[in-house]
């Protein structure tokens, strides 16, 4: 990344040093975001910045020099940017915002027009997520026309609106043989994005796993009679065995049962009303009529025999979500504890194998987030899109947080890579240097090694480089 097109969150800057490191080790794209306050000296956007200019001018170059292809990616726009919508934005409505949009591939298209496609491209905008999906394909036609009045060869990637993450069909109505695809790919999301500071809620994601149980920690009562059932714990339970539920949020009426195959243990009645003094956070669904709160609370019992199975159940009400639930069995060494791995709703789980010595075992299981999990919840839906539109898909983001054990990102990227080379799909890392990238990365867990004055992750290169 370059500081003078994004700013100075950037750790290290495009230094020809760092394509000289791609070439050498096989690498041959990289994507180079701009913000679109760097492109202009002033807050309206009407001024362009000659230093942004050069800026891309020099990075080109040094991708010719290197045979690394350049891919200038949009970062952000008035209204369209990660994280939200920044107070300066706030003036500028739809009409503006293309405008401004369309100014930018105005100049760069006709100030690189000669610039062999083998070379460069162009990525129309990163992430979009507030633009509905017949406004957006509206604005992308009118900038690549823009585009096409003077390039007509140029490979122009586009993002899927909502995120980058679901497949847009409609990228099939744009007669253009030249336009790439490109998602972006972080599921498993708690896992790559734990403690993410630009994320809600990040800081209360489970300690990432994986592959783990994809545990959604729902009970359903009888207000939905197909999700209406049970979650048994089965293993070897000692008298003495202590289960801690740490109830998340509770939705209208929650009738909380816990019982074995031979006795009820206990229970509560949650009925969520606008009482703050009771609940974590009261929360009002005006859809469907309902407080949704939060509770935040644990919830205890104690076998008073042993037992096979711990059953937890609604007896009647809406639904409850369940954070965590911990077992503790004076057999054991140590607590078992099961922790949220999804935000699924409406999925109902299987039961729970523990082992003797109190491990989870979900060998077995349909509901792993694994390598399979990501293919159906991420992958499959582009694999068919690229087979059904012959439209070439590059990920042109993935990669995991630094706050993430470096074990655990090491074989969620593996995966990752596996299933971009399966699928024939391009990919790119997020980032070269940063938080989730190879190059200082600022890791705790990491045994680096120095190149040219910066901290070089080993492990994480190897991976990149086996695929």
């Amino acid at each position: 990344m370059s500081k003078i097109l994004v700013g100075e969150w950037v750790t290290t800057d495009a230094e020809e040093w760092a394509f000289k490191f791609m070439a050498d080790e096989g690498f041959n794209f990289a994507r180079i975001p701009m913000e679109v306050q760097a492109l202009y000296t002033d807050s309206e956007y009407t001024v362009w910045n000659d230093a942004a200019l050069k800026e891309m001018d020099r990075i080109i170059a040094l991708g010719q020099k290197y045979d690394i292809h350049i891919l200038l990616d949009l970062h952000t726009l008035p209204g369209i940017r990660p994280g939200g919508v920044e107070p300066s934005d706030a003036s500028f409505d739809a009409a503006q915002r293309l405008a401004i949009w369309k100014d930018i591939f105005y100049v760069i298209s006709r100030r690189f027009q000669d610039v062999p496609s083998d070379d460069l491209s162009y990525n129309l905008i990163n992430e979009p997520y507030q633009i509905e999906t017949e406004t957006y394909m509206s604005n992308i036609l009118e900038v690549r026309a823009v585009i096409r009045a003077v390039e007509p060869s140029k490979r122009l990637f586009i993002d899927p609106n909502h995120w980058s993450g679901d497949a847009l069909y409609a990228l099939q109505s744009i007669e253009d043989p030249n336009i790439v695809a490109s998602p972006h790919f972080y599921e498993p999301f708690l896992v790559t994005h734990y403690l993410a500071e630009w994320v809600d809620g990040a800081d209360q994601y489970p300690i990432p796993e994986y592959p783990s149980l994809n545990f959604n920690g729902f009970l359903y009562g009888d207000y939905h009679p197909q999700l209406h059932q049970p979650l048994v714990l089965k293993g070897d339970f000692s008298k003495g065995t202590k289960v801690t539920l740490r109830i998340h949020e509770v939705s209208a009426l929650a009738d909380l049962s816990i019982s074995t195959e031979n006795e009820k243990l206990g229970g509560q009645i949650f009925q969520a009303d606008d009482d703050a003094t009771f609940w974590k956070e009261v929360r009002y669904n005006a859809e469907w009529d309902v407080y949704q709160n939060i509770y935040d609370k644990d919830f205890t019992i104690t076998l008073t025999n042993e037992a096979e199975e711990i059953r937890l159940s609604l007896l009647s009400g809406d639904w409850l979500n369940l954070s965590s639930i911990t077992v503790e069995n004076p057999s054991w060494d140590a607590p078992l504890k099961i922790e949220a791995r999804s935000m699924e709703w409406g999925i109902p789980m299987e039961d729970l194998e523990i082992t003797p010595s109190g491990t989870l075992d979900f060998t077995s299981k349909e509901s792993v987030v694994n390598k399979d999990f990501l293919y159906e919840e991420s992958f499959k839906q582009w694999q068919l899109f690229s087979e059904q539109t012959h439209i070439p898909v590059v990920a042109c983001e993935f990669g995991v947080y630094n706050k993430t054990n470096h074990d655990v990102s090491l074989r969620v990227i593996e995966d990752q890579l596996s299933l971009f080379k399966e699928n024939d799909f391009g990919y790119a890392l997020w980032n070269f240097s940063g938080a989730f990238g190879i190059f200082d990365s600022a890791r705790t867990d990491v045994q680096y090694v120095l190149y040219n004055g910066h901290k070089l992750d080993i492990e994480m290169l190897a991976l990149l480089k086996k695929y």
